[in-house]
């Protein structure tokens, strides 16, 4: 496969009749796959792509291509969000934890602020750090519980902060 870090799509490449137990084979697989984008996009948004019977997230790929490195227990994270934007500069390499921090607000979310909700007819400031939630206080208008949220995420999850 080739990878254009530009766009963030990889394209087949094609492969020889050596590959394939007969010429016949390897003539279906390069008519179905040289030149064209490969992989599709799962349920929760991510590029997969199957190899050797296998399926592979597209971004952990383009991470070893690059790289060189199988990222283990770490996680390619989208720094924009958009799980199928795999761009090189869109990557980074983080922690289960930080590629958490740069996730969404939960979908039972009701304020429409990741990290704030109505409790006691007060907006709730919270955020978590190391599986602990940390309290930041009880505000009167929810502006003022976002911006509590967004410092304490950016002291706390530095350049993984999402607000």
């Amino acid at each position: 496969m080739s990878y254009d870090p530009e766009t963030g799509v990889l394209t087949g490449l094609k492969r020889p009749d050596s590959h394939f137990p007969s010429p016949h084979v390897a003539a279906i697989w390069n008519a179905k796959f040289f030149g064209n984008t490969l992989g599709k996009i799962d349920r929760e948004g991510y590029v997969l792509i199957g190899m050797d019977r296998k399926r592979y997230r597209a971004h952990r790929l383009i991470w070893m291509l690059v790289y060189g490195e199988d990222l283990g227990q770490l996680d390619p994270d989208h720094i924009n969000r958009v799980k199928s934007d795999n761009r090189f500069l869109n990557l980074r390499k983080a922690t289960r934890q930080q590629n958490s921090f740069n996730g969404p607000a939960r979908a039972n979310n009701t304020s429409g602020v990741k990290g704030v909700g109505l409790f006691k007819n007060k907006w709730r400031a919270r955020i978590k750090v190391d599986g602990r939630s940390i309290h930041l206080g009880l505000f009167t208008n929810k502006e003022d519980a976002a911006l509590a949220v967004r410092a304490a995420a950016l002291a706390h999850h530095g350049e993984f902060a999402n607000f």
